[in-house]
């Protein structure tokens, strides 16, 4: 043993949130090029949705990388001081989804107009600053842009400006009697189509778009401004509008990306919804796909070249508790990059503290009850703002069984729907057998049974039908529920085969999956 050469010390699949990956992780060295990545990269798609973990903010991090883009990129992401002036920003003529674009737009102009004046100081395009750049520097100084700052101050300013009256004489403009006598929508409208027209008159001069890739306005990290409130809504239905706004205003100059969680963007409901479709992707990743994630970073990590029967036969054991080591490791975690890279950085951490060259069976097994009880808690925290039921519903499943009937949720709702309809009236239309099923199988809490197999969510999942009666829990929160119907090993948990299993689907108050789960009702 001592002359085996150890693999476990330098192994590593990277860090867990992609801001840390790209700074002293393997986004840079073990990055696999998904269509998703490369739609955004080539300006073919301009909303990412994806789940938590799913890589959006990968996505987001490798196009901010110069090396990758080839060109300027302006990241923004809002944080909680800057939820407060998004929200409180009304006009007194528009919807809360119109004035908020107002915002946005003035946001995004404001960010390339600051792009383009110390852009051509720096390249300068080969010839002296035209009096369109000179106007729009004019115009920031006089606003008080020119300088840094923070979104959230930018933001405050752009609610002031528009509501009142921006300093525009820079443009050789100024709003006329009528104008500054009009309602605010149509005053704060006005004064932003006149901002617009100044930068897309400069980048127009600079030839920006001829002679290099267009900057690049990244928008990601909006979960943190988000809640289940319309005005939260109004806000993320607001910035959509004002991203597709970017490509018409500015051509191919500028572009905007937009990174958010499917759970944000299958809660809104805006007229326009249609108008978005050729721009949204959705990440979706297959089991091989995620096996060539494991196999790039292990080889960037060990500094060699590594093959899958390489990682999955001599760093990794051949099979744990009788299955091959990549279905064992694979079928227990949710299909996304995080789940992949948590699951095989703990299976390398268990190896190391046993002080092991290899990573064993025992190991992996040991990484999984970890994970699972990690993932468990994680689930109920991803949809804390739209499902804040989800803890209390995942804890009545705490040592029941693998197989989950209508009839078994009926059950559990006669214990606990009681007081889960106190606590949670808002959501009463999803807490019967119906929704709750639904519910549970869009987390990917829950698969059903499709002919031989146990189908979970994917984007391309349909949704369950009313046939549909015979549920598995995923095996990733088996271990941490300890869930019966499962034999215990020496090792850990492996599930039996169940036979089928019928139960009525209760049809009072019944949940309508197809609407969607975040579809709430509105408070009064």
């Amino acid at each position: 043993m001592s002359d085996r050469l150890d693999l476990v010390s330098g192994l590593y699949f990277g860090r867990d949130d992609a801001e840390n990956d790209a700074v002293d992780g393997l986004l840079r060295t073990g990055f696999v090029t998904t269509s998703a990545y490369e739609e955004a990269l080539w300006g073919r798609k301009s909303l990412i949705v994806g789940r938590k973990g799913s890589g959006k903010s990968a996505i987001c991090m490798r196009l901010a990388m110069p090396e990758v883009s080839q060109g300027e990129h302006l990241l923004i992401t809002p944080d909680d001081t800057a939820s407060a002036p998004l929200r409180g920003f009304e006009l007194a003529d528009l919807t809360g989804a119109a004035a908020k674009s107002l915002i946005w737009r003035y946001v995004f102009a404001i960010h390339i107009a600051r792009h383009l004046v110390d852009h051509h100081t720096r390249r300068s395009h080969g010839h002296r600053e035209p009096k369109s750049v000179r106007r729009v520097r004019q115009f920031l100084r006089a606003n008080g842009e020119l300088a840094d700052a923070r979104l959230p101050s930018r933001i405050a300013t752009a609610a002031t400006g528009l509501r009142g009256s921006l300093r525009l004489e820079a443009f050789g403009l100024s709003l006329t009697a009528d104008l500054n006598a009009a309602s605010e929508g149509i005053r704060a409208s006005a004064q932003l189509a006149i901002i617009e027209r100044g930068v897309g008159a400069a980048l127009a001069h600079l030839d920006c778009a001829g002679t290099h890739r267009p900057v690049l306005l990244l928008v990601d990290k909006l979960e943190h401004i988000w809640s289940t409130e319309p005005d939260s809504k109004a806000l993320i239905t607001g910035l959509l509008v004002a991203a597709k706004h970017v490509a018409t205003t500015y051509h191919r100059a500028a572009r905007c990306v937009v990174f958010l969680r499917s759970d944000i963007y299958d809660s809104l409901s805006y007229s326009e919804a249609d108008k978005f479709r050729s721009d949204e992707i959705r990440l979706d990743w297959s089991r091989e796909q995620l096996v060539d994630l494991a196999v790039t970073r292990a080889a960037a990590s060990l500094g060699q070249h590594v093959t899958r029967e390489f990682l999955w036969g001599t760093v990794f054991p051949p099979s744990v508790d009788g299955e091959p080591v990549v279905d064992y490791l694979f079928s227990r975690m949710l299909a996304r990059p995080r789940d992949t890279i948590q699951f095989l950085n703990q299976c390398r951490d268990q190896a190391r503290w046993a002080g092991h060259d290899r990573i064993t069976d025992q190991d992996v097994v040991n990484a999984a009850v970890e994970f699972s009880r990690w993932k468990t808690n994680d689930l109920a925290r991803e949809y804390g703002s739209t499902l804040p039921f989800l803890e209390r519903v995942l804890a009545m499943f705490q040592n029941g069984a693998t197989v989950v009937t209508p009839a078994t949720t009926a059950r559990h709702l006669d214990e606990f729907g009681e007081s889960l309809h106190a606590q949670f009236p808002r959501y009463s239309a999803m807490l019967n057998p119906t929704g709750l099923l639904d519910v549970l199988f869009r987390v990917g809490f829950l698969g059903v049974r499709r002919g031989g197999d146990i189908t979970y969510i994917t984007n391309a999942a349909l949704p369950i039908q009313p046939h549909e009666t015979e549920f598995h829990i995923h095996p990733c929160f088996r271990p941490a529920l300890t869930v019966a119907d499962t034999v215990t090993t020496g090792y850990g948990y492996t599930p039996l085969q169940s036979g089928l299993v019928v139960g009525d689907i209760s049809s009072g108050n019944a949940y309508q999956g197809n609407a969607g789960i975040w579809d709430l009702p509105d408070e009064d």
